[in-house]
């Protein structure tokens, strides 16, 4: 998921640094609630695996350019 991620963001804002987007991403994934943030001109939400009674509901990133 980490490369993928890097691959959008980086194609989005060309700007940011390897270095960056993957710290970022790292800071990201440290989260085990739902999160929004700011990264450059991308607003990112993420929302990790949850566990719930009828299943289970898959994690997902999403990168929204602004």
């Amino acid at each position: 998921m980490k490369e993928v991620f890097h691959d959008i963001v980086k194609s989005i804002e060309s700007s940011l640094s390897d270095d960056e987007i993957d710290n970022y991403f790292d800071n990201l994934m440290s989260n085990e609630i739902k999160t929004d943030s700011n990264l450059e001109t991308l607003k990112i939400e993420y929302i990790p695996d949850k566990e719930l009674s009828y299943g289970h509901s898959r994690g997902h990133i999403e990168v929204i350019a602004q």
